[in-house]
């Protein structure tokens, strides 16, 4: 009875095991050596300029909901270069992207699936009128540069979409 016990339990962790793994069209970028899953029914697309692709939603009351990816070049600390990347936005948001009345909201450690670890920060301003709630996830990359990605939505839209931009960012990992 104990044998079948054992064998039983070690079924079903196996079978829980394989449910909970991850089913996803990864998306890679190469030059930066990382991929993640983006959110279901997603475009990715390559914006002129830009270093790596961006990723957008769908739109809802005029703004369309978007993750995109930067790279910074520091070989400071995590937390010393997040500290300085939030000091600068708050300073120059609104010049060099158009944003006004920066607040942070939070700031939390971040691990990924694949045990990258990393720092979240939430963000609240206003954008071409829009009252938007932006999270970055910040992580090392390689070569001493950082991987800052930067998730935006509408406010009205958090509760919904903060769990869609931290289910897509569990899946981060550098390749």
């Amino acid at each position: 009875m104990k044998k079948v016990l054992v064998a039983t339990i070690l079924v079903l962790t196996f079978a829980l095991t394989c449910v909970a793994q991850e089913v996803c069209k990864r998306h890679t970028e190469p030059e930066g050596g990382f991929s993640f899953c983006p959110p279901d029914g997603w475009r990715i697309e390559q914006k002129t300029g830009d270093k790596y692709k961006m990723v957008f939603g769908t739109p809802t009351n005029g703004f369309t909901p978007n993750i995109n990816i930067r790279e910074g070049e520091s070989a400071a600390p995590l937390a010393d270069y997040v500290a300085a990347n939030i000091a600068y936005l708050l300073a120059n948001a609104e010049k060099e992207v158009g944003a006004a009345n920066v607040k942070v909201l939070g700031q939390s450690d971040f691990v990924t699936a694949s045990e990258q670890r990393g720092m979240k920060v939430v963000f609240q301003s206003v954008f071409k009128g829009f009252l938007v709630r932006t999270i970055q996830y910040i992580s090392n990359g390689k070569g001493g540069k950082k991987i800052l990605v930067t998730c935006t939505a509408l406010e009205s839209d958090k509760d919904v979409l903060d769990v869609v931009f931290d289910r897509s960012m569990k899946t981060f990992q550098m390749d």
